[in-house]
């Protein structure tokens, strides 16, 4: 991760380190530290569909339904297959598309 965050600091926009890095800390769940990566890759390139993963797995991670809600369906869009993988990831727990509302 350090040579990622070096690769940034020498230029702050590459999209690909900060997606890599992004990816990194989600992967050991250091959600903190991944967060305004994913912010800035969405602002950065909004239709780049991991970072919209990344998003999503970051909305789980806080229990944010609404959030998660948002990324599944923009991802249902840009990258069916990876809607899909984040659905899996989520369901059972937020009440997940085509389950029935209390």
């Amino acid at each position: 991760m350090e040579t990622l965050d070096k690769a940034l600091q020498l230029a702050p926009r590459a999209v690909d380190a900060r997606l890599y890095l992004a990816e990194a800390y989600v992967g050991s769940q250091q959600y903190p530290r991944a967060q305004p990566l994913v912010d800035e890759l969405l602002r950065l390139a909004p239709g780049m569909p991991e970072a919209w993963w990344l998003a999503g797995r970051l909305a789980l991670a806080r229990g944010d339904a609404d959030g998660w809600h948002q990324t599944y369906s923009t991802l249902t869009t840009l990258r069916p297959e990876l809607a899909k993988q984040l659905r899996d990831q989520a369901c059972p727990g937020l009440l997940c598309p085509g389950e029935a509302h209390p």
